[in-house]
């Protein structure tokens, strides 16, 4: 709690009432709510309507600690809800608007709510700067919406605060006048009542953020100069905590020596029921032979008393042990408690930046709510209820932000059958109504047709009558799908519809390997990894140009490329660098929350606005191209992307998933 001084200025006028109000968290479920400020006075209104102050802040209190679960803005909102019911109903009572002035505010953590009616001051004091909090709520009030306006701020270490009535306190005082009477103390404060001029009662609370609470101390000046001061220590914490390990210590023994009475007693009886039997002469025989009784018995008994002190000293070592189990799991029980209300704080934190638009800021702090739960391994079901709950909020703000979209049942518009062995999936083009699938190292192009839902498998090597052929990447230029092949060691092209392959001159083509093909107007771009080199090619109608080195310096570590006028290489590292005319124009950093793990692929053109990104295998993201998120698809129960094609202008999304071809409609 912070430490809190109130002065009060009485003016001894029979028609005017002040008064301050102070809570504090009474649960660990309130503690995320924080305190609750209410500084009031009542002026110009009879003596038995004075209570109308109390009502009116005890409903406040009622209703902005009645449910912790909501946030801190939504619970002040509440409050002042209920409490306006009260004024309105009251209204003729307190003269109302002309007679009420109240301040309320809510500090958790280091935000700070305030709402006013009436002639109210809230200053912000920050080392030698004064901040009116109060000047923007002057005036917003109107008759029937008293609490029309709710200030926001935050704040920090070694602030200080003063809610005051307009009398008290103005801010060319606190300018002149503020290193003389602060930080306030009782003499400083009791020298400032004295010599300042006030005409009418007034009060105010002077909150000092970043201290231990040692005191809240009172100060009153009064007409007649008479000076109180209260003192009241905090520690009603420790009292409590004191307690309950006495209680608890305390049973033991107890638990003991209850058993053990039972014992003694029962004892002292079967003693006492022998003491009472009449005796009877007998002989020497008899005697001996009655002690050898007596004797059998009492050893019984010893024994009998033995076996129950062992019992009862094991039944002590097991009510210590589980004592000391309960207060582990109590400890274990109030550390997970501690982490769940660093994390509502992260998790309100995050919807204040949304407030004002951080959105990058309220992204980092969802994300990091979400990594404290994970590593959270919950002992009760209030826990796991709990982490379920803040889990479901966190992830519901982030797919907000970031216009996730969890599609629980893809549309499967073709799934392939009879596929040639070691067929797996490496590219997707779509031209017109046919969308063309061809696997790297492969001969066979599977076909569909998704007019007529049809699909069908092509041979290239039997269109073009020669064998060993191997497909090694594909683009499509002018409405045309351009296939790299490799046929025995010599790399050609292959222009569907045409029924023979055309040369392409690759530098150093033993060694080379080609991780991808793109297309830009009417050429075709390679990247040859060996040689770190992006080749430029002319496409003809039956030829095609030598190749042109892209890049003016080599590149390494090219995963795959995409390009728009500009060529964007995603790297091996999960790193996109952007390079025009073949130079490097920089890094672009990837704004993807959670960071992928991997990223697979990358998609765009010139006719696209965003960039495509497969990432973590069922994961299709959007960005812009400066990198900030804009849209997520999440596909379930799909297990890998292969690869994926977008219709121009950002149209529908078409993508290969092993066997099966997805579709995603952008504007649904």
């Amino acid at each position: 709690m912070p430490e809190i001084k109130e002065i009060v200025f009485d003016g001894k006028e029979p028609n005017v009432y002040c008064e301050t109000f102070i809570w504090e968290p009474s649960t660990i479920d309130e503690e995320k709510l924080g305190y609750l400020f209410i500084v009031g006075r009542i002026k110009n209104a009879p003596e038995t309507s004075f209570y109308i102050l109390n009502l009116l802040a005890s409903r406040i209190k009622r209703e902005y600690f009645s449910n912790p679960n909501r946030s801190q803005g939504l619970a002040f909102s509440q409050a002042l809800k209920a409490g306006t019911n009260i004024i309105l109903e009251n209204r003729d009572r307190i003269n109302w608007p002309l007679s009420l002035d109240i301040l309320v505010a809510s500090i958790s953590g280091n935000k700070i709510l305030i709402s006013q009616i009436g002639k109210m001051k809230a200053f912000l004091l920050r080392k030698n700067e004064v901040i009116d909090l109060s000047e923007n709520l002057e005036g917003s009030y109107t008759p029937t919406n008293p609490f029309s306006a709710i200030l926001k701020g935050e704040m920090k270490k070694n602030d200080a605060l003063i809610f005051s009535t307009s009398n008290v306190f103005n801010k060319k005082f606190l300018i002149e006048h503020g290193n003389e009477i602060f930080p306030l103390s009782k003499e400083k404060g009791q020298l400032f009542l004295e010599k300042k001029e006030i005409d009418e009662s007034g009060i105010a609370l002077f909150i000092e953020m970043g201290k231990e609470v040692v005191s809240l101390e009172k100060i009153v000046e009064e007409k007649e100069a008479k000076v109180k001061i209260f003192s009241q220590d905090s520690k009603k914490e420790l009292m409590k905590i004191s307690e309950k390990i006495k209680y608890n210590f305390s049973k033991i023994p107890k638990i003991f020596q209850d058993f053990w009475n039972k014992t003694s007693n029962s004892l002292k009886k079967h003693t006492e029921r022998n003491k009472n039997i009449p005796q009877k002469e007998m002989t020497t025989s008899q005697i001996v032979s009655s002690q050898r009784s007596l004797i059998s018995t009492k050893n019984f008994f010893y024994k009998r008393q033995n076996v129950l002190m062992i019992l009862g000293i094991i039944l002590l070592i097991l009510i210590i042990g589980l004592s000391v189990w309960q207060n582990n799991q109590k400890q274990k029980i109030a550390e997970i408690n501690q982490t769940f209300e660093e994390i509502n704080k992260t998790i309100q934190e995050g919807e204040n930046f949304l407030i004002f638009s951080k959105k990058q800021e309220s992204i980092e702090k969802f994300n990091e709510a979400l990594k404290k739960l994970d590593e959270i391994k919950p002992l009760t079901s209030e826990q796991k209820t709990k982490k379920e709950n803040f889990k479901n909020t966190a992830e519901s703000k982030l797919n907000e932000i970031l216009g996730r979209k969890i599609i629980d049942n893809p549309q499967i518009i073709f799934e392939m059958q009879d596929l040639q062995e070691n067929f797996e999936p490496t590219n997707i083009i779509k031209n017109n109504s046919e969308i063309s699938i061809l696997a790297k190292n492969s001969p066979y192009v599977y076909k569909i047709d998704l007019k007529y839902n049809k699909g069908k498998i092509t041979n290239i090597s039997e269109i073009l009558d020669q064998e060993n052929i191997k497909i090694i990447q594909a683009t499509k230029i002018q409405n045309r799908n351009i296939y790299l092949i490799l046929v025995d060691k010599n790399y050609k092209i292959y222009i569907e519809g045409k029924n023979f392959p055309i040369p392409i001159s690759i530098p150093q083509s033993d060694n080379a390997d080609i991780i991808d093909v793109d297309n830009y107007s009417n050429f075709m771009y390679l990247f040859d990894k060996s040689q770190g080199q992006l080749y430029k090619y002319q496409i003809f109608e039956n030829s095609i140009s030598s190749p042109t080195k892209w890049l003016k310096e080599t590149k390494s570590n090219v995963k795959n490329l995409a390009i728009d006028g500009d060529v964007y290489f995603l790297l091996e590292n999960g790193k996109l660098e952007i390079y025009s005319l073949g130079n490097k124009k920089g890094e672009i950093e990837l704004q993807i929350f959670p960071t992928p793990k991997t990223i697979s692929q990358i998609f765009t053109s010139r006719n696209h606005k965003y960039l495509y990104f497969l990432v973590d295998n069922n994961r299709l993201v959007l960005t812009e191209k400066s990198g900030v998120q804009v849209k997520e698809y999440i596909l379930k129960d799909i297990e890998k992307i292969n690869d994926l094609f977008v219709e121009e202008n950002d149209g529908t999304i078409y993508i290969i998933a092993t066997n099966k071809i997805i579709k995603i409609d952008q504007n649904q």
